[in-house]
C-alpha cells in the first residue's frame, strides 16, 4: 500500500509541536491547579473593591470565568502586559488587562472623566499603554497576585514565556463597559505556589513582620482640602444655581487620613488634571518610606 508522503508532510507542518514536560505527562499541574483555585475564586471579591475604589463607585462585577492548564500561554492582550517574578520561587507570571478597559480605568483613577458606556471600547484609537495605564495595570496586578502570595516583585523587562502555563480569566464589569484580565501562571510557579498547604510555625518576629505588611497594604483615603470660604448664614440662604462663590487655591496645603494629618503638599497642574506634589512630612517622626 502506498502512502502520500507529501500530503502528511503539508499536514504536519501545520501543526503546533511542543517539548514535552514530564509533569503534564501525569497530574502534578493539575493537582497544583486544583490547589490553588480557591485562592483564584477569592480574587474576585478583591479586585473588585480595588475598582470600586479606584473609579469611585460601587457597581462594578468581577467574576472568574475559567481556569486551565494549557500547553502554552495565550496571546497577550495588547502589546505591554505586566511580568512580575515570585522572590522564593523561580518562574514568572504575566497579567493584562483589555486595553479598553484599561484606558477607561486610568482615566477615572487620575482625576479625568471615564466613559463606562458599552460604546467605550470602540473610542480606544492608541495600541501602546501609557504611563498611566502601564502604573494601573501594575497596581491592580499586584492586588490579585497578593491573594495567591505576598512575595511578588514587578519585573522591568518582558522575560521570554512559553512553557506549559495556568491560564486564568476574570471578566470585570463597570456599568456597561466590559472587559477582563487575564493571569498566567508558568509551569515553574504553579508547581511551587499549588503546593498542598504546610502548617508552619513563625516567631513572634516574623509574625510582626507578616502583620506590619498585611497593614501596610490596607487601602486608606487621603484627604486635601483646597480652598475654603467663610461667608454669613443669611447669604448662603440666598444663593441660587448659578451664582459664583470666589475662592484663592491654596499654594500648599494639608494631607490628611481620617483625623490624621500627615503631608504637606504643593499643587500643581499637569496634563491637564490638579495634582499634589508632597513636599514634607507633617509629622517627622512618622517614617511612610520603609
Amino acid at each position: 500500500m502506498k502512502s502520500n508522503n507529501k500530503h502528511i508532510q503539508k499536514e504536519s507542518e501545520q501543526l503546533d509541536v511542543f517539548n514535552i514536560d514530564p509533569r503534564t505527562l501525569g497530574r502534578p499541574l493539575n493537582i497544583a491547579k486544583a490547589n490553588l483555585t480557591p485562592k483564584l475564586k477569592s480574587i474576585e471579591e478583591t479586585l473588585t473593591m480595588a475598582i470600586n475604589s479606584m473609579t469611585r463607585r460601587c457597581d462594578s462585577q468581577v467574576e472568574l470565568k475559567s481556569i486551565a492548564v494549557d500547553m502554552k500561554p495565550s496571546v497577550p492582550l495588547h502589546t505591554a502586559p505586566s511580568f512580575f517574578s515570585h522572590s522564593s520561587h523561580r518562574g514568572v507570571c504575566r497579567l493584562e488587562l483589555s486595553l479598553h478597559l484599561l484606558a477607561q480605568l486610568a482615566e477615572a483613577f487620575y482625576g479625568g472623566k471615564p466613559c463606562f458606556s458599552a460604546h467605550a471600547s470602540s473610542n480606544v484609537t492608541h495600541l501602546r499603554l501609557n504611563a498611566s495605564e502601564k502604573r494601573v495595570q501594575t497596581r491592580l496586578s499586584s492586588v490579585v497576585l497578593n491573594q495567591i502570595d505576598a512575595n511578588w516583585s514587578p519585573l522591568d523587562n518582558s522575560p521570554e514565556f512559553n512553557t506549559a502555563c495556568l491560564s486564568v480569566r476574570f471578566d470585570i464589569v463597570i456599568g456597561e463597559l466590559r472587559g477582563e484580565l487575564s493571569l498566567q501562571l508558568d509551569d515553574e510557579l504553579l508547581i511551587a505556589l499549588g503546593e498542598p498547604t504546610k502548617t508552619t510555625s513563625y516567631t513572634s518576629e516574623e509574625i510582626n513582620d507578616k502583620r506590619n505588611h498585611q497593614l501596610r497594604q490596607v487601602p486608606v483615603k487621603l484627604n486635601a482640602v483646597l480652598a475654603q470660604q467663610r461667608m454669613p448664614l443669611e447669604q448662603v440662604a440666598q444663593l441660587r444655581v448659578g451664582d459664583i462663590i470666589t475662592s484663592d487655591i491654596k499654594e500648599i496645603v494639608e494631607v490628611s487620613s481620617g483625623e490624621q494629618k500627615l503631608f504637606l503638599a504643593r499643587i500643581s497642574e499637569q496634563n491637564n488634571h490638579l495634582v499634589l506634589h508632597i513636599t514634607d512630612h507633617i509629622n517627622q517622626t512618622e517614617n511612610f518610606s520603609s
